[in-house]
């Protein structure tokens, strides 16, 4: 589903996608979406969000669209600045893309989510993995960057990485706590490195890192 709240509308996506082999139901409309009365992830394997930042209407609309029976959520911000953008992570969507990104990552971006719902996990000495490093207090990325760390951020590391295969709650990091702390972790790595942490938001349960995590 293609749900465009933008003013400048999603100049073509929809047709990009459906060239790319995706089904796609576009429409301007919230009421199209959440009036149906069946499970929303019955209805669709993704929602594509459009929308400008910063937005009351994409605040709510968010809102009512992180239902338990919701599928991933990915939005395209075609206006905002980086920390509203944070915002929206922080609200529990998959993955977020601004104004600079093209179709063409979008795609990708949107392919990975359907590949990581539907794939095997994957060993943790992957390629594709991101790398601890505990001397250097140092996260990098898959694709090369680094991610200074704070003692906090590392000591959240940690946990997400024991946690591989389960979920991490907020009982087992500093009760309280935990949510400030992967903001904050998020927050960083958007603003110095341009890149969004695979660190999901278990709904009424806790957080996981959503991709192989190595510890060196």
């Amino acid at each position: 589903m293609l749900l465009d709240l933008s003013d400048t509308g999603s100049a073509g996506l929809g047709e990009y996608l459906e060239r790319s082999g995706f089904l796609v139901s576009e429409t301007k409309s919230l009421e199209a979406i959440c009036d149906d009365g069946r499970s929303l992830s019955d209805l669709f394997n993704l929602i594509v969000l459009v929308t400008c930042l910063p937005s009351p209407s994409a605040l709510a609309t968010l809102r009512r669209l992180n239902r338990k029976d919701a599928p991933p959520i990915f939005v395209v911000a075609v206006e905002g600045e980086a920390l509203e953008r944070v915002l929206m992570l922080e609200m529990g969507v998959e993955d977020l893309v601004g104004p600079e990104a093209n179709a063409r990552e979008i795609l990708a971006r949107l392919n990975r989510i359907i590949d990581r719902k539907t794939e095997t996990p994957r060993p943790s000495t992957s390629e594709a993995a991101w790398t601890l490093r505990h001397a250097q207090r140092m996260l990098i990325a898959p694709s090369g960057q680094r991610i200074g760390l704070t003692g906090r951020d590392h000591e959240l590391l940690i946990a997400l990485s024991d946690h591989a295969d389960g979920v991490l709650t907020d009982c087992d990091f500093h009760p309280g706590q935990m949510r400030t702390a992967i903001s904050r972790l998020k927050r960083k790595a958007l603003m110095d490195a341009q890149i969004v942490l695979p660190i999901e938001n278990v709904w009424g349960r806790g957080y996981r890192f959503d991709a192989p995590l190595v510890q060196a």
